[in-house]
């Protein structure tokens, strides 16, 4: 297990930290699908307004990799396909059903799932819609299913201001978190990388077999998936390398044992703004109403994200499909006597 410590960098102090308490809420009425949070996809819609879908149908494939799909988070009616400039989809808006049905994709046993072979996970990922957690740097762009990456990074370990606890959010999930990685080290002749944070002290990360683990301290961003790669395992010219967010870990292995896409993602309600501050369990996509309800959100700045690396929303705008945390904080802008000072 190898210890790096990072001290070029900064940890903001803000206020909202999210306490330690998971909140489970009923599905929301909506959900949406952004295209835009999916870098350098070239989207092809495959529904059309006031079609039903299954949790796990197709709602838009790439124009380049056509047989990477993104799907519905849960079974409803598309209410809406909104456009920005230049006709550029922005939102798949479904309304949800409440009674949901799945869309049945092939299931394993654990021990079947021991025997994959690579051309099976690569294809059983591909039909049930997880493909797209997979990334691949460097751009961040969906991983190409025609490449064999030299290695693949779990992130789990976030030091972004107010970001959620991996650890706290694991607990329970510990085999399914490693059904997951044994399904990821199919993917690479490499290694699969689990960084870490070095206080963590969850069984799910420090006690992962089959992986490399490395932990990580010090001030942001020593949680940042591109100080892994430097420092673990850099890229140099022509090599590929994925990387995956903890919690898609966990969706991966419930595909692949229920046979069914897994939307369900805890989501950390932080800032100032937020009455709240909880971790939410819902889907993906979910609106930001559901995430923060009771909070005035008058005069307040509403992000998908952290407020490094997160997007302005509007008040009944959704969560990004990576993003696990919200941020509330006031808007500002508010002008003091001699404030150049």
């Amino acid at each position: 297990m190898a210890n790096f410590h990072i001290t070029k960098g900064k940890n903001l102090k803000i206020k909202g930290s999210p306490n330690k308490e998971i909140v489970t809420i009923s599905l929301p009425k909506q959900v949406a699908v952004q295209p835009s949070d999916f870098r350098g996809v070239k989207p092809r819609l495959l529904v059309k307004v006031e079609d039903s879908v299954k949790a796990g149908d197709p709602l838009f494939g790439d124009k380049i990799f056509e047989k990477i799909k993104v799907v519905s988070p849960v079974s409803g009616k598309v209410i809406a396909i909104n456009r920005g400039a230049k006709r550029a989809i922005l939102e798949i808006v479904v309304a949800v059903d409440e009674q949901q049905s799945f869309t049945d994709f092939k299931k394993y046993s654990s021990s079947e799932i021991v025997g994959l072979s690579k051309e099976a996970v690569v294809n059983d990922l591909l039909e049930g819609g997880m493909w797209n957690v997979l990334r691949q740097r460097p751009f961040s762009n969906f991983a190409d299913p025609s490449q064999s990456p030299k290695s693949i990074f779990v992130h789990a370990v976030n030091t972004e201001p107010l970001a959620l606890d991996v650890d706290f959010v694991l607990e329970g999930q510990e085999n399914d978190f490693q059904f997951g990685l044994d399904i990821l080290g199919k993917l690479t002749e490499g290694d699969v990388h689990l960084c870490v944070s070095k206080d963590s002290k969850s069984v799910a990360l420090t006690q992962s077999q089959n992986v490399q683990i490395h932990q990580f301290s010090g001030v942001h961003p020593s949680g940042n998936v591109s100080t892994h790669i430097h420092r673990v395992d850099p890229i140099n010219k022509g090599d590929v390398v994925w990387y995956v967010e903890a919690q898609d870990v966990v969706r991966i292995a419930r595909l692949f044992l229920t046979g069914n896409y897994s939307a369900e993602k805890i989501i950390a309600a932080t800032g100032e703004g937020v009455k709240n501050r909880v971790y939410v369990k819902t889907v993906v996509g979910a609106p930001l109403s559901a995430i923060v309800q009771g909070s005035d959100l008058e005069n307040m700045r509403c992000l998908t994200g952290s407020v490094l690396a997160g997007r302005e929303i509007s008040k009944n705008g959704f969560v990004g499909h990576f993003d696990s945390q919200v941020t509330i904080i006031p808007e500002g802008g508010n002008r003091e006597i001699l404030g150049w000072l």
